[in-house]
């Protein structure tokens, strides 16, 4: 018969693409989608079916997996839709990633992945001409939780039922670390803790702060518990980079190694009812992020954290953060808890 029929349940699970080998796929332990890979012949413990007559697991009797030796079709008799409900933590950010490839010799293969109610991708692949699989591994990063369970789900409703078509191997789903391990942040002062701010009105005005330096805009400004206590995301102080009727930018040079690869990590909330909060991430001449907030309605700062592999061309890399497309009007746009960490790779 041209199919191996398992029953399955599904999995659930901000935008990069790339292209990754089997060695880096995630450790187990830190995987927080059961039997991502579809190895475990219990496949229906692990993943559970939305729509669809059933999950169909092959052993790569039409093209190879990705990952092991078994791999999920999404048009199984009719199109389908699995998912994993995965425990989450509010607030807090995961990296997705998964492998999608067409069945060879199939034109119409498509997939839709959702991150909870959020659509994060539709795609689309022909498998015309193939002779065997031709896997891309997709990865999104920032994905933030909003609940204690959050579903990621796999379909294909939107392809031709016809029993063929749409690969699916290699599903995993990590939390981002807010920071490195003790004593190996590349980033001086990268919570803004020292020196503490003594003036009365809880914020200080200054040219640099032990580590960081001023590029453009007139003073920096460092605020400590201006919404309450505690009110930073990591220690009491943090930067605003519209300061003082003038929109900022502020860097750090790290020492790093040309070809090496390093994580950042940096926080970012808007200012308590002030609509326009704007942040660009520079690494050297790399812009890395721009990210737009409102903080209207908001009585307390409200903290997002974001992870970014970034690759050093040079013994020193700057690394900065502004605000410069935002008007100036001295408020908004708080940044704390940065961290540059290089990555480790197990033996």
């Amino acid at each position: 018969m041209k199919r191996i029929l398992s029953w399955m349940m599904s999995v659930l699970l901000v935008f990069t693409f790339l292209n990754i080998s089997p060695s880096s796929a995630i450790a187990a332990e830190s995987n927080l989608v059961v039997n991502g890979s579809f190895e475990n012949p219990e496949v229906t413990k692990d993943w559970k079916l939305a729509q669809g007559p059933s999950i169909e697991v092959q052993t790569g009797n039409a093209g190879k997996p990705y990952d092991g030796q078994k791999l999920v079709e999404l048009d199984s008799y009719a199109v389908t839709k699995i998912y994993q409900d995965i425990p989450t933590e509010v607030g807090k950010t995961y990296t997705l990633t998964f492998a999608f490839s067409p069945r060879p010799d199939v034109t119409d293969n498509k997939l839709n992945v959702y991150w909870g109610d959020t659509s994060l991708v539709q795609l689309s692949k022909s498998g015309s001409g193939l002779s065997d699989t031709k896997w891309e591994v997709y990865t999104y990063k920032n994905l933030k939780a909003t609940s204690t369970t959050t579903r990621l789900s796999f379909d294909n409703l939107n392809e031709k039922s016809d029993s063929v078509g749409s690969y699916i191997d290699a599903i995993s789903l990590v939390a981002n670390l807010s920071g490195c391990a003790a004593n190996t942040n590349l980033v001086e002062n990268g919570s803004f803790e020292t020196p503490e701010v003594e003036s009365p009105t809880g914020v200080d005005f200054v040219r640099s702060f032990n580590g960081w330096n001023l590029s453009k805009g007139y003073l920096m400004e460092v605020d400590r518990d201006i919404f309450g206590a505690s009110n930073a995301k990591d220690g009491k102080q943090y930067v605003e980079l519209d300061s003082l009727d003038q929109v900022t930018q502020i860097y750090q040079d790290i020492p790093t190694e040309a070809g090496q690869t390093y994580k950042l990590n940096f926080a970012f909330s808007p200012r308590p009812d002030v609509s326009e909060n704007k942040l660009n991430v520079r690494w050297g001449e790399t812009l890395v992020c721009q990210e737009e907030k409102s903080g209207e309605g908001l009585t307390k700062n409200e903290w997002d954290v974001y992870t970014y592999d970034l690759e050093a061309t040079s013994a020193t890399t700057r690394l900065s953060f502004d605000n410069l497309n935002e008007t100036p009007d001295s408020l908004g746009t708080y940044i704390d808890e940065i961290s540059v960490c290089g990555e480790t790779t197990s033996p």
